[in-house]
């Protein structure tokens, strides 16, 4: 699936620059997660951490530190990308 590139992306480049290291350790797992799913063409399995890591995003939205608003913004594009292709509304 194309969009894993997103995913990718977002655990390559986007989570390494957050300033708030809380931020990372609550996010990495859950985006790895749905990369490893998505790569393996697990759709049921991808949309159930879909929504866990979509709460994780919002509580980190909620906590972290301004200067990390631009690349968490840019994480939840990338999760909104999957979710279109995973058909999650």
């Amino acid at each position: 699936m194309a969009v894993n590139g997103a995913i990718d992306d977002a655990l390559t480049r986007l989570l390494p620059a957050l300033e708030t290291a809380a931020t990372r350790t609550a996010l990495e797992p859950r985006l790895a997660e749905i990369s490893a799913l998505v790569s393996t063409g697990d759709v049921g399995q991808a949309r159930a951490s879909l929504a866990i890591a979509r709460a994780a995003l919002f509580d980190a939205m909620r906590e972290s530190a301004s200067v990390d608003a631009a690349d968490l913004d840019a994480i939840e594009l990338a999760l909104d990308r999957l979710a279109d292709a995973l058909g999650v509304e």
